[in-house]
């Protein structure tokens, strides 16, 4: 069977464990290995969403959040690109990039090749807002992770949020929303 067809396999394999209620993570994980060009997520539907993992816009804004933050003092054990994320048994996200707190490396959920939201202090995504948007955010604040940045190509606008642990759910930041290139000249402002 090609590389390419065996990746699928592998995704649909998950999937279908998911179904059943025994979602195959290492599986997946091990998919997501063998296919560096694209990011394969587990829903809570147990669907496995495959999407590729940027185009030059995207890259090119990504590149500008890790040297802003780089900059600034987070160094690379702080920060990491297209990390996947075992929010719980379910879901794994996979977010543009993630800002991790100092000393709390990320590290593995069991034997399965995705991280664990602890110490996880920053999720960025770089995308479109809408319904698939407002899903991750709904899962991102279900895990307990104090913010969120959403950057939307085109426009280059940041959403900024910050989870209300009272309510469970990301409320936008004072002025949280601006222009990349001002929140750029920003100091970052994290935990």
């Amino acid at each position: 069977m090609p590389a390419d067809e065996q990746v699928v396999a592998a995704a649909l394999n998950a999937a279908k464990q998911a179904d059943q209620g025994d979602p195959d993570l290492d599986g997946l994980a091990a998919t997501a290995v063998a296919d560096e060009q694209h990011r394969y997520e587990l829903n809570r539907e147990g669907e496995v969403p495959v999407a590729p993992v940027g185009d030059p816009p995207t890259a090119l804004i990504v590149s500008r959040l890790v040297l802003w933050l780089a900059s600034h003092g987070l160094g690379p054990d702080r920060l990491a690109v297209h990390m996947g994320i075992a929010l719980d048994s379910a879901v794994v996200l996979v977010p543009t990039l993630t800002v991790w707190a100092d000393g709390m490396l990320p590290r593995s959920a069991g034997s399965v090749g995705y991280a664990v939201p602890d110490g996880l202090q920053v999720v960025a995504e770089v995308m479109a807002a809408d319904g698939e948007l407002a899903a991750r955010l709904t899962e991102y604040a279900a895990a307990g992770i104090p913010q969120a940045w959403v950057v939307e190509p085109g426009p280059d606008v940041v959403y900024r949020y910050v989870l209300d642990t009272v309510s469970g759910r990301y409320e936008p930041t004072p002025g949280g929303e601006q222009a990349l290139s001002l929140f750029l000249a920003g100091e970052p402002k994290i935990g």
